[in-house]
């Protein structure tokens, strides 16, 4: 019987090394720096780690030049929010995301706010239709038309790719571009020929990458990449072609990162698309899982807010669903005040809802600019 046990026992020290043994190569496998710059593109085209989550963040913009949400472009109020980026999973056999986009801003008296905070823009896909809406701010309007406005657009749209903390999380690719229908990008055959991809032990991030190269012009583009599974992109900084970069001295969009489920994610840091421009810059307050998905019983789009003007483009029609009698007194009574006190008008909520179709077409427009810009960079 003590020959059998011996012979149990070494059986199960047998198992278990070589279990520990397949456990660690496999680790080393995934731990491997890619060998080539092309290996390290594909490879983080499909980074998933992102969806299914809830990001709550602090969001910060005091550029002109920052188009990522409508309201930017007519309130200095804009320029400071919480938002919330509710990110699902692909839709079956599709790289298309569903997301719910909401924006919130601290106000000083407008109908309908909570604790002097009301949310100002929201923006809702369920991959087929995207619907988004724009809050009138009765803040400096003499005078003034109140009314919010709504529209519907056919499949994703995701007019948000130059939010700071989207920026940071997609950059270089990511299945989080599923949000605005587009599949991962190809390298093409001549792009980059002289990228390289070096260690570097940074001493705030640790183990990172440092990638790039000249990418055919006179000057070298370089990026410190934290190493796989999330190859997130930390600096970045520019040298004449042949210079060796200093990595210390890149210009940091990431300040620090956290944990959230064995996976890195930045914690605050800023983003700068030209020189000329004012960062915007962002600040993690929670990551949450999110694990709703449109479907039958699933409430993926809020209602329209009273006072709402809703254009459809997928069928050419526009409704309007007027305030309640007590809300247009409130909005009355504000701009009255505001012509009272001779207040100017800061906004564009007046211009009438022309201009901002032509707003929300220039900033597709942008949306896929940017894209595409980044697309040729790589």
């Amino acid at each position: 019987q003590s020959g059998c046990a011996c012979s149990l026992m070494n059986r199960l020290s047998t198992l278990l090394f070589l279990l520990f043994g397949l456990l660690s190569a496999s680790g080393v496998a995934q731990g491997q720096r890619p060998k080539t710059y092309r290996e390290f593109f594909d490879r983080i085209q499909t980074r998933d780690y992102c969806l299914g989550k809830r990001f709550t963040y602090r969001h910060s913009s005091r550029s002109q030049q920052d188009l990522s949400i409508v309201g930017d472009l007519n309130r200095s109020l804009y320029r400071e929010s919480t938002r919330i980026l509710e990110v699902g999973r692909q839709l079956p056999d599709s790289v298309v995301v569903p997301y719910r986009f909401t924006q919130i801003i601290e106000v000083s008296d407008e109908p309908g706010a909570k604790d002097r905070k009301i949310v100002s823009y929201w923006e809702v896909s369920d991959g087929q239709q995207t619907r988004l809406f724009s809050r009138f701010l009765v803040d400096g309007e003499c005078p003034g038309h109140p009314e919010h406005l709504g529209f519907v657009f056919a499949g994703p749209r995701a007019n948000f790719l130059s939010d700071a903390l989207f920026g940071q999380l997609s950059l270089g690719g990511s299945a989080l571009f599923g949000i605005s229908g587009h599949a991962p990008s190809e390298l093409p055959e001549s792009a980059c020929l002289d990228c390289t991809i070096e260690d570097f032990d940074h001493p705030d991030f640790g183990k990172t990458y440092i990638v790039g190269g000249s990418f055919g012009g006179s000057e070298s583009y370089y990026e410190l990449v934290l190493p796989e599974p999330e190859f997130l992109l930390v600096a970045s900084g520019i040298t004449k072609k042949g210079v060796k970069p200093e990595p210390d001295k890149f210009e940091r969009s990431v300040d620090s990162i956290f944990e959230y489920e064995g996976f890195r994610f930045p914690k605050s840091g800023g983003s700068k698309f030209q020189p000329e421009w004012e960062p915007t810059t962002f600040e993690v307050i929670s990551i949450e899982d999110f694990d709703l998905m449109p479907g039958e019983g699933v409430q993926w789009f809020p209602e329209w807010p009273t006072g709402t003007f809703v254009m459809d483009d997928t069928t050419g029609s526009t409704k309007r669903i007027p305030f309640e009698a007590r809300e247009m007194a409130q909005y009355n009574r504000l701009i009255r005040k505001n012509c009272d006190t001779g207040v100017m008008p800061i906004g564009l909520a007046s211009y009438g809802w022309a201009f901002w179709i032509n707003s929300f077409l220039a900033l597709g427009l942008l949306g896929y600019g940017f894209y595409f810009w980044k697309k040729r960079r790589a």
